[in-house]
């Protein structure tokens, strides 16, 4: 009866650490896991918190490449439209960019330069045409220059006028007619002054300073 009890009693001391030690184990897995759940909700937020802040940066890098193409593409169907409908007056931009917008924009320009030459065309033809047709029954050098004049200059925005023409084949210009002023300017050999000038070389001269002192 004895050796039941010694042996009972051996193997409670013994249990008794063994329960100790249990809990221990058990309380410290129980805490590492509270910290690493703890650990984990951290990482979710912060996981959670990047894929948004990623999201909103896609979005917004969306929103300025789009506005970015679409605001050029729009400009340019507008001026295509303008061009289309003739109207060569239409601003074009973009023409600085080193881009494919660039490219489309100066070709625009071209397009627009020569639709504005071929309205320029159109225009001198009409006006060369009604001039020519208030001009018959002219007869007199004079009349001619003073008729050429009266219908030309009011066309051109032109307020004062002279007419010279080589009357007997000798390369000096003679004033056949005036608009604005008294027909009394001088004759122009060849080479003299503007109208001398533009005699010899059969060019027009475009002068942007009319004043009297260049004149």
């Amino acid at each position: 009866a004895n050796d039941p009890d010694r042996q009972a009693m051996g193997e409670l001391k013994i249990s008794r650490p063994l329960q100790r030690i249990v809990a221990d184990i058990s309380a410290s897995v129980e805490q590492d896991g509270v910290e690493i759940m703890r650990s984990h909700a951290v990482e979710t937020r912060n996981l959670i918190v990047r894929v948004g802040v990623g999201f909103l940066a896609f979005l917004l890098i969306s929103l300025l490449l789009t506005r970015s193409i679409t605001r050029p593409l729009r400009r340019q169907r507008e001026e295509i439209t303008a061009l289309a409908n003739g109207t060569t007056s239409h601003p074009i931009l973009d023409a600085d960019q080193k881009n494919e917008m660039g490219d489309i924009a100066r070709a625009l320009l071209q397009l627009q330069q020569s639709s504005r030459e071929q309205e320029n065309l159109h225009w001198a033809k009409a006006q060369l045409a009604e001039i020519l047709t208030e001009m018959q029954g002219v007869d007199s050098p004079t009349d001619f220059g003073d008729a050429l004049l009266s219908q030309l200059c009011p066309r051109i925005g032109c307020v004062q006028g002279l007419a010279y023409i080589d009357i007997d084949d000798s390369g000096v210009q003679h004033p056949i007619g005036s608009y604005g002023r008294a027909l009394n300017g001088p004759a122009y050999a060849p080479g003299d002054g503007l109208v001398g000038q533009c005699a010899r070389a059969t060019t027009p001269l475009l002068v942007d300073d009319p004043s009297a002192s260049v004149l």
